[in-house]
């Protein structure tokens, strides 16, 4: 395991600290708060000091959103999968920006943030349709200029201070939970 501050629970590492408040927040995006939280954290390889797995179940009543990491899969999963009751749709790979930044590539490009569509299948009686389907663009650039336009021009700060609350919240519920064994409830602070 590389010496770094990820793998180090007393400085802030492991997964759910490092990539759970980004899921979270995808999750707080989409869905909303949740009614209840539901976690497994362990710390899976040899000699780990940090948790590198984590497996949330976050629970809105009439459906489960899974959020879920690994430090040990060895094939990389879907990012997304939606399941209903008429189809499925699934997207793999991770958003292009981060790579595109590392190898040269500058906002401003037309090809910047470009992500290649998922896959949809939608079932209903003998209708059996599968093809692809776009994903919105990533846009780091119109964080980064909210951001600007908070700071320079009083406008709103892109991130509610409510949705960060929500964000560390789920992250102490999710311990909570892995360590009593249980759901517990979400109950919003603030």
């Amino acid at each position: 395991m590389p010496q770094r501050w990820r793998e180090e629970a007393s400085r802030g590492g492991g997964l759910l600290f490092d990539l759970g408040p980004h899921l979270i927040d995808q999750a707080l995006t989409l869905f909303g708060a949740p009614q209840t939280v539901t976690a497994f954290v362990k710390a899976h390889r040899d000699h780990a000091h940090a948790p590198d797995y984590v497996h949330l179940v976050l629970g809105y009543g009439d459906k489960e959103v899974i959020l879920h990491a690994s430090a040990l899969a060895a094939l990389d999963p879907p990012r997304f999968a939606i399941h209903d009751t008429r189809g499925s749709y699934v997207k793999s790979g991770l958003d292009t920006q981060e790579d595109q930044l590392c190898s040269g590539m500058r906002p401003g490009n037309p090809e910047f943030g470009k992500n290649p569509p998922g896959l949809l299948r939608e079932v209903d009686g003998d209708l059996d349709l599968r093809h692809e389907f776009a994903t919105k663009d990533g846009a780091y650039v119109e964080f980064y200029r909210a951001l600007a336009a908070s700071i320079q021009d009083g406008k709103p700060f892109p991130v509610s201070p409510q949705d960060a609350v929500d964000t560390m919240t789920i992250i102490e519920l999710a311990i909570q939970s892995d360590a009593e064994g249980r759901s517990v409830p979400f109950r919003r602070i603030g």
